[in-house]
């Protein structure tokens, strides 16, 4: 989510869904946990740790659903969060750009409903 302190961004530079720092964080985590062998089920509760309420943070739940279909992967519980999300537009107004914003999520609400 964009934050302005001062009219400068913190956290986050661009609409894409790993253009944040959270996003950032998440996929970092997530890839070393699936080095290390885990099954999804147990990368994806090991990702959430660090969020107090992750099933309402958008940065978690897109970044989960993003890198769970690189895997082929997607879990039921991540994928219809993430489509929630999408259609409530949440988070949203805290972009500077919410157009561009909504537009990036509609493609991947798109690839949402082919997986």
């Amino acid at each position: 989510m964009m934050k302005f302190e001062g009219g400068d961004e913190v956290g986050a530079w661009g609409t894409g869904i790993f253009e944040n720092d959270d996003a950032l964080d998440v996929r970092a985590r997530f890839r070393r946990l699936v080095r290390e062998g885990l099954p999804m089920e147990e990368v994806t509760q090991k990702c959430v740790e660090d969020f107090p309420d992750a099933m309402n943070d958008v940065s978690l739940v897109l970044a989960l659903a993003t890198l769970q279909m690189e895997k082929g992967q997607l879990l039921p519980v991540i994928r219809q969060r993430a489509l929630q999300m999408i259609d409530g537009r949440e988070g949203i107004s805290s972009w500077r750009d919410p157009d561009k914003r909504i537009r990036e999520l509609e493609s991947f609400k798109r690839k949402l409903a082919r997986f």
